[in-house]
């Protein structure tokens, strides 16, 4: 059946780049690429193929291809020059996309760099393609303004790579990708062709990943086990430091309470986990946070290291309010959350990740405007105390975690996925057609749309939805602002649901994971242009899914009813 649809995405082949998720055709067994709009202008996190969170995208060099763009500086000082002159010659990946940097030494020196930012005693690794043009000429790779590792580059191309950790001061962080300095002593002018910019935390090279500005770069996430095209609401990390727990100045520490910096190898895959000993019990690590009412969402990640409990929670202070929850990590248990007065509905959950990390969460809402800190610890709990590995700290304000957001010295927010499809009447049945999606997360957002066709307005779509009435799915057909019908799903349906809408004048079926759930001999079918994944049906990015998609596919024809039973069989 996938061979005879329209638009597939997902279904296991993703590929993405900035700005665009690659949907596709089969045709022939040939696979014709569909790009998708991608839009959320801000970089996020995932969990990839290997079960360690990520940045999205990993490679923290901008114009990774293209280093005539002023997000590189080209410094000139003395007599020394500089010059770069985009896509002229043959990448090591076949494409015309290769640089050509031509330099001469001059009395002083000529420098092309970049300015990431980084953290502070933080490990990267830079690496690039290059080769001669010219000669055999010796520049150099200077790190943090002060240490300058030598460069000669051959007429073969190779990939150079360098590690070093960042000091400091932030200003002086980041990396000089080339320097032809007066230091060299061996040539007067250098030219040379690179390529592939890459520069990744940690202390070896990842596999290279083209950027441009870095910003809407769709998250094939990997919690379940298998990718799905992640889909969330803005959300705001309000801690500061958030895996940096022995600066002082933001995290204050108990007497009883020693931490010790970068001592274990964190859900990222890099040694920048921290150890957090309680030496007695009612003592913690605390950072105010939020200073309001509302409904918020703690959570950290935590791994034993030689005690089995952790507790942590958000209170204000004096202890006037606030709920706190204590973790096993032998058994995967929460004691019984503890509310110290003005939080209701509070929640708690865990995520498995590999190695022995948890992520932990505390959610609750309180109807009392206050100053509330995000506390590690055993609070008012005198029964245990807690020798364990932290990392990845947030404190957001919604009703559940949403994906990491790293801090340093400020607030983070990422914004909203927004994944779309405009002008494609020709690729939506028009008077008839089939909509299908399996969902990875079930969406947690309330009333968050899954799968939606429509025109761009609400006044003609086909829509599945989250049914915040009974927290089911529910679809709503809308045709020339009429309503045709609304179907609530009833009972509950697991993540990796798969729905299908089959629609057709006067002849509409739903089914969910192999079972037929409602028909409708009296609809009639909307006239459609547009797809939104995860958002509202008109597109307007207020309302995201809050959960995630492994595959959606648009079909021209109605599938049979037999079709549709099989399609959605799990």
């Amino acid at each position: 059946m996938i061979e005879q649809a329209s638009l597939v995405i997902g279904e296991g082949n993703w590929a993405v780049k900035s700005d665009s998720l690659l949907g596709y055709k089969i045709n022939g067994g040939k696979y014709y690429p569909r790009e998708m709009s991608v839009v959320r202008s801000t970089t996020g996190t995932r969990i990839n193929e290997d079960g360690l969170v990520e940045l999205v995208p990993y490679n923290l060099a901008q114009y990774s291809q293209d280093l005539s763009n002023a997000a590189y500086t080209k410094a000139q000082y003395g007599t020394g020059t500089i010059s770069v002159t985009p896509n002229y010659g043959i990448a090591p990946d076949g494409t015309l996309t290769a640089d050509r940097v031509q330099m001469t030494q001059g009395d002083f020196a000529s420098e092309l760099f970049q300015r990431p930012n980084t953290t502070a005693s933080q490990t990267y690794t830079v690496s690039f393609w290059a080769k001669s043009l010219s000669g055999t000429p010796t520049l150099y790779t200077n790190f943090n303004l002060g240490y300058f590792n030598s460069v000669t580059f051959t007429s073969e191309w190779v990939r150079y790579e360098y590690t070093y950790t960042a000091d400091a001061t932030s200003t002086a962080t980041g990396f000089n990708l080339i320097t032809f300095t007066s230091l060299s002593g061996t040539s007067a002018s250098a030219d040379i062709l690179v390529w592939g910019v890459q520069h990744v935390e940690g202390s070896s090279a990842l596999d290279y990943l083209p950027t441009t500005d870095r910003l809407d770069v769709a998250r094939i996430d990997y919690s379940s086990g298998s990718g799905a095209l992640l889909v969330e609401p803005q959300r705001s990390n309000r801690l500061l430091y958030s895996e940096q727990f022995d600066i002082s100045s933001y995290w204050g520490v108990n007497a009883g309470v020693t931490i010790s910096s970068n001592v274990a190898i964190s859900p990222s895959g890099i040694l920048n986990a921290d150890r957090y000993i309680e030496s007695t019990p009612n003592n913690n690590a605390y950072q105010l946070a939020i200073n309001s009412s509302g409904t918020f969402s703690a959570s950290i990640y935590v791994k034993k290291a030689s005690s089995s409990n952790i507790g942590f929670g958000a209170v204000s202070a004096g202890f006037s309010g606030g709920m706190s929850v204590k973790f096993n990590l032998d058994n995967q248990t929460f004691d019984t959350p503890i509310n110290y007065g003005n939080f209701t509905s509070i929640t708690s959950s865990y995520e498995a990740l590999d190695n022995g990390w948890y992520r932990i969460t505390l959610s609750g809402t309180t109807l009392t405007s206050d100053s509330y800190y995000f506390v590690i610890g055993s609070l008012q709990d005198t029964t245990y105390t807690a020798n364990t590995y932290i990392w990845g700290a947030q404190f957001e304000v919604g009703s559940y975690q949403t994906s990491y957001i790293p801090t340093t010295s400020a607030s983070v927010t990422r914004n909203i996925d927004l994944i779309s499809k405009t002008g494609i009447s020709s690729l939506i049945g028009q008077t008839e057609g089939t909509m299908f999606v399996q969902v990875g997360q079930f969406p947690k957002e309330s009333s968050g749309r899954v799968l939606a066709i429509s025109d761009g307005t609400l006044n003609n779509y086909i829509v599945i939805i989250k049914n915040s009435v009974n927290n089911n799915f529910g679809v709503y057909v809308m045709n020339g602002g009429v309503l045709q019908f609304i179907y609530l799903g009833v009972g509950s349906f697991p993540n990796d649901s798969k729905i299908a809408v089959a629609y057709a004048n006067n002849n509409y079926a739903i089914y969910v994971n192999g079972t037929q759930v409602y028909s409708n001999a009296t609809a009639s079918v909307p006239t459609c242009s547009n797809i939104y994944i995860g958002q509202r049906e008109n597109g307007s990015g207020t309302v995201s899914m809050g959960g995630s998609v492994k595959t959606a596919v648009l079909w021209k024809e109605r599938l049979t009813n037999d079709q549709l039973a099989t399609l959605t069989t799990i």
